[in-house]
């Protein structure tokens, strides 16, 4: 009569210094289904303003669709890599799906990197899971901004 039931939650400080606060959620959830929930919210904080960034905020001497373009080139060779390893690990339409899910609040700062994230489902079947690419800050110099760079 009665199903299992769990949630669990957690975070990750991913970076915190005098400019940004960055945190990583993840949340798992199960109701006795098929399939349980899991899921991960990265946020990114301006510490001068206490204010929500948006991954475009990185970028301010670009314009929205280059920041859009560099993301794609740079999410598309990690995830190449990663289809090279396992074949069935994304939805054949992958590429198209990439920017159609992709949301721009939805990244952190760590001391190596950008890191951006993909929901289950979004590019590949439930087996696949959140996506994560990490980006390193090399691969973003002369692009990202100096001021979010870390220390």
């Amino acid at each position: 009569v009665f199903s299992p039931y769990a949630l669990e939650s957690g975070y990750q400080l991913t970076r915190l210094d005098d400019a940004v606060f960055s945190v990583i959620r993840d949340q798992y959830e199960s109701t006795g289904g098929i399939h349980p929930s899991y899921s991960m919210l990265a946020e990114t904080f301006d510490v001068r303003n206490g204010g929500r960034m948006s991954v475009f905020t990185l970028f301010s001497s670009m314009e929205e669709q280059d920041v859009l373009d560099l993301i794609r080139e740079k999410v598309l060779s990690i995830a190449k890599r990663k289809l090279d390893a396992q074949p069935d690990l994304y939805f054949e339409n992958y590429e198209t799906l990439l920017m159609d899910t992709f949301d721009p609040l939805c990244f952190a700062l760590t001391d190596s990197g950008l890191t951006l994230f993909w929901q289950t489902y979004a590019i590949g079947p439930y087996v696949s899971g959140v996506q994560r690419f990490d980006i390193p800050y090399d691969e973003l110099s002369g692009s990202m901004d100096e001021q979010w760079m870390p220390l």
